[in-house]
């Protein structure tokens, strides 16, 4: 009888000790939770201050008192939120729900409100945008409205469009005809299924792909694709492009550090194919360098380069940040279908020179674009004025909403 009572009372005292820690505040958030990976995400996107005015570094953790402290913090922001950020807030609430009533603070009422968010979410941007190139004679005065939206079939399988619409604003028309792609008969522009398979993420429909550093291609596909790896990340796309060329592509990408990333592609567009390979890494305080080079199997004029050198970075949701940037870029068109950055838009010779460039957050949201490109013609062909000579040069605001 006394055997058992004392095990009566061990468990019992067993029972006190893991209910007092569990209820403990004070106890400290383990390094590796995902509590503080989910913190950094937020302090990234500006929802949040973080802890000590920044991220958590290294191993240094706090309690469960100061990490509930962060995240009453942001709960009182949750109308600056899109839906995935109260998605995170609320696992985080829920994870310190205990620690958060300590401190008066209702979850309930959080919980209620991400639960009638409805399972739609849509963002987007508006673009007015000022182009001028010389001796080619364009000048196009226009604004684009892209507007993205997502619809969430369950919590891993979701459906996603994108709807561009642009207007020419010197014109009565309701397009310029640069801004957009000749095949753009709807406002459709992507419309996909994506999800996981197994340890792939796939897309199926109408979709961005921009692979390697965007030297060849950055457009729309119809197809599938399928995303996988951990530390080679690798894409594989099969579809047809914009233009309904058949396209096949493989991306590979690995980081070789924090500030460091290696990138190649293969892509069959039609018959012509390309291979891409470069990198980027930053070579001091805040100051990116990235070498990109390009290969066709067409017989002439089937090389592409581009170099850069960036200092700063232009954040949406950080006022006054901003970055400058100086490039060289060689783009025939024997070696490129549809280059990132518009490096050859509004003519069909290419182009090789130079481009300066500037971007500032105005505002929180508010991103102010300005870049001079001067050169000449890839190909070395000249325009009807007798001049191979290309001066290009854009203004352009973008409103995040």
């Amino acid at each position: 009888m006394r055997k058992i009572a004392l095990v009566f009372v061990f468990i019992f005292t067993l029972t006190l000790v893991s209910v007092a820690l569990a209820a403990n505040p004070f106890v400290d958030v383990p390094a590796k939770h995902w509590s503080y990976d989910a913190v950094n995400e937020l302090v990234a996107a500006g929802v949040i201050d973080g802890y000590s005015g920044g991220k958590f570094n290294g191993d240094k953790t706090i309690t469960r008192y100061e990490m509930a402290i962060i995240v009453a913090k942001a709960m009182a922001k949750d109308d600056k939120m899109n839906m995935e950020q109260k998605e995170i807030i609320n696992k985080l609430a829920t994870e310190y729900k205990t620690e958060l009533e300590g401190l008066g603070i209702r979850v309930q009422a959080l919980e209620d409100k991400t639960k009638d968010l409805g399972k739609i979410s849509i963002y987007g941007i508006i673009s007015p945008r000022y182009d001028y190139v010389k001796n080619i004679g364009t000048r196009e005065e226009g604004v684009k409205l892209d507007l993205y939206t997502t619809f969430k079939i369950d919590d891993e399988w979701s459906y996603r469009t994108e709807n561009e619409i642009v207007r020419d604003i010197r014109t009565a028309g309701t397009e310029t005809s640069q801004w957009v792609w000749e095949d753009m008969t709807s406002l459709l522009t992507e419309s996909y299924l994506t999800g996981p398979v197994a340890q792939t993420q796939v897309k199926l429909g109408r979709f961005e792909f921009d692979p390697g550093y965007g030297l060849v291609f950055a457009g729309k596909v119809s197809g599938l694709q399928a995303n996988f790896g951990n530390s080679i990340k690798t894409s594989l796309v099969v579809g047809k492009d914009y233009g309904g060329l058949e396209y096949n592509g493989v991306e590979l990408k690995y980081a070789i550090n924090k500030s460091s990333n290696i990138k190649s592609a293969y892509q069959k567009i039609g018959d012509v194919k390309y291979y891409e390979g470069g990198f980027d890494t930053q070579i001091a305080n805040k100051t990116t360098l990235t070498v990109d080079g390009v290969k066709s199997s067409n017989t002439s004029f089937n090389k592409a380069y581009h170099l850069q050198l960036k200092y700063g970075a232009a954040i949406p949701n950080l006022a006054n940040s901003s970055d400058f940037y100086v490039a060289y870029n060689k783009t025939p068109e024997n070696a490129t279908r549809l280059t990132i950055d518009d490096y050859n838009l509004y003519n069909t010779a290419g182009f090789k020179g130079v481009r300066i460039g500037y971007d500032k957050a105005l505002k929180q949201w508010i991103i102010l674009n300005c870049f001079y490109q001067i050169g000449r013609t890839a190909d070395d062909s000249v325009f009807a004025n007798g001049s191979a000579s290309i001066k290009y040069v854009r203004t352009q605001l973008v409103f995040f909403f």
